[in-house]
């Protein structure tokens, strides 16, 4: 009964669970305190990152473009400084709202001095409505109209203050009230491309 007792003690001091082909422990008849460190358990090592699809150098979300200056529209002679000044150098459209109701049939003279200016330089002007649904065409009537107004103030647009006019397209943008009439909601003046 010793003999189990001496035998079953080695065991629980081994661990009583030696694997096949690893050899056992032996165990010393003076008891050794037991530590209650335990070991650190190892982890399995973490796949790396995945390589970005961007280089390092490009942002995921380009910086979006500052947008050019807005000017208001009235029909004062402060208006056509505004806008030389704001034309200057600009990179970015110009933009040229008003709060007046204009009709795109009946542009007043000084913004048609301003698209004539654009038109004699071989710069385009272009129609497009905001219209919900609204199909992008080009009207012959409307742009023959638009256009022989324009020319007819072609002389004025010869003046220096229309210099920086001339190296822009214009783009109207206009909606369509309820009365059927065309109200233009504002004018971009867009930089050309050398």
């Amino acid at each position: 009964m010793q003999k189990l007792f001496v035998i079953l003690s080695c065991c629980v001091a081994a661990g009583c669970a030696t694997e096949a082909g690893v050899p056992a422990q032996t165990v010393s008849s003076t008891p050794q305190p037991v530590s209650q460190a335990t070991a650190p358990v190892a982890q399995p090592p973490r796949p790396a990152p995945p390589a970005s699809v961007v280089p390092p150098t490009q942002s995921v979300n380009p910086p979006a473009q500052k947008p050019g200056p807005s000017v208001e529209f009235f029909d004062l002679p402060v208006f056509d400084r505004q806008l030389a000044t704001s034309l200057t150098g600009a990179t970015a459209p110009v933009v040229v709202t008003s709060a007046d109701r204009i009709l795109l049939q009946n542009m007043p003279p000084r913004l048609e001095k301003w698209l004539a200016a654009v038109d004699d330089s071989g710069g385009k002007i272009e129609t497009h409505s905001v219209d919900p649904g609204a199909v992008q065409t080009r009207s012959i009537g409307l742009i023959f109209a638009l256009i022989s107004a324009i020319r007819t103030a072609r002389e004025f647009a010869k003046e220096n203050v229309y210099a920086e006019a001339r190296k822009f397209d214009a783009k109207i943008f206009y909606k369509t009230d309820a009365g059927g009439d065309r109200v233009v909601e504002r004018v971009e003046w867009t930089p050309r491309k050398q």
